[in-house]
């Protein structure tokens, strides 16, 4: 993101990347391909913020970023977990 903010800013363009942590989505709940329902919920625990991810958390985040308000942000890995990756827990 950082190379791409620098070679792409002059030209107007922002480059910034989402990195979600576990969001409750049909995905996520697949007990075959995912965490399950049980993965999904003992995740909570490790999240300092109490609770596993929304899809609208990310989704806000994103109409952020494609929004005015955003214009000067650019360059950033925006990681968006409840502070897991934070909490040193895994």
């Amino acid at each position: 993101m950082k190379s791409l903010a620098v070679e792409f800013g002059p030209d107007g363009i922002t480059a910034n990347a989402v990195a979600p942590g576990v969001i409750r989505t049909p995905q996520s709940l697949d007990p075959v391909n995912s965490l399950g329902p049980d993965g999904v919920d003992a995740v909570v625990a490790k999240i300092p913020a109490g609770r596993v991810g929304a899809a609208e958390d990310i989704g806000y985040l994103y109409q952020f970023l494609a929004s005015a308000q955003a214009s000067y942000l650019t360059g950033q890995l925006i990681v968006v977990d409840g502070a897991r990756s934070l909490a040193g827990l895994d």
